[in-house]
């Protein structure tokens, strides 16, 4: 296997680091990367199950100078603080699909970064929101439920309509967003047959590249789109012992890839460093919830 690019890896580094701390810590910086640097930084790698010290699905990409987030489950808000980021600095927020675990923080996200005053940086313009189909169906479904917040907060704070606005992409397959050197491309993965869209990302920066599977079962796709990648993070489901033969487990993991089919994925596309992500664990022995 090749060896990691060492601006790289010491940013995969951090972000590994930075995901081990407790998410009580606040006062967590990030160096801000170099303008030919690629940092991913887990913010959480949950499920819908309620725990206070695993926050749920949420990737911050960092490069070119722009702030990308994959998803965000509640808490990536306060993640996003930990990595010394903000709601109103990300430039792109690409979402997977429209599971509650994946959504959950985005109305978060979307409201806290047109506040002003205070530590809050304010973004100056509309929330760039990309995703498949139906995502503009859900910022409308955003726009409506807070409408009186945005309306008061205008009238009563001077916010600036355009930061209170959404600005949806949608697409199935291609690239989806380009900027500064900086290229996103879109892909159908199977979750499920009645769960449609869902969509995993390929990001490209000068010469690096990562690849986030979002929720599927095995999907040969994904390693096609992640060959030879510095970094493909992908989901993994598993159930041990009673748990296994429960009928409502087995619906939920036959939505997900099996360690032993996510290794399959790894051998296929051979990237430069495989990262689990979206652990849903049923059953055996206790995981230390760190993230």
């Amino acid at each position: 296997m090749r060896q990691l690019q060492p601006k790289l890896f010491v940013g995969l580094i951090a972000a590994f680091l930075l995901a081990l701390w407790s998410p009580t810590r606040l006062d967590a910086q990030e160096p801000v990367p170099a303008n030919d640097d690629m940092v991913v930084t887990l913010l959480g790698t949950g499920t819908p199950g309620l725990r206070i010290n695993r926050f749920g699905a949420a990737t911050l990409v960092q490069a070119g100078g722009l702030n990308l987030l994959f998803d965000a489950d509640r808490g990536a808000s306060v993640r996003l603080a930990q990595a010394g980021t903000q709601p109103g600095d990300l430039d792109a927020i690409c979402l997977s699909h429209f599971h509650s675990d994946h959504v959950n923080g985005l109305a978060d996200i979307f409201l806290t970064g047109y506040i002003t005053g205070g530590t809050l940086r304010s973004r100056q313009r509309s929330m760039q929101l990309f995703g498949p189909p139906g995502t503009q169906e859900l910022a409308d479904g955003f726009l409506l439920s807070h409408r009186s917040d945005i309306e008061t907060r205008i009238l009563d704070e001077g916010n600036s309509r355009p930061a209170t606005e959404i600005e949806v992409f949608e697409l199935s397959q291609g690239v989806i967003f380009e900027r500064n050197g900086l290229k996103v491309a879109i892909f159908p993965v199977g979750h499920g047959e009645l769960i449609e869209p869902s969509v995993g990302y390929r990001v490209d920066y000068q010469g690096k590249s990562a690849v986030f599977s979002g929720d599927t079962t095995y999907d040969t796709r994904i390693a096609e789109m992640g060959r030879d990648v510095d970094v493909l993070v992908h989901e993994v489901g598993f159930a041990a012992g009673e748990a296994s033969e429960n009928q409502a487990v087995k619906r939920i993991m036959a939505h997900h890839t099996s360690p032993a089919d996510v290794g399959r994925i790894y051998a296929a596309a051979k990237p430069r460093l495989a990262v689990l992500s979206h652990m849903v664990l049923a059953g055996g022995p206790p995981v230390r919830d760190v993230i």
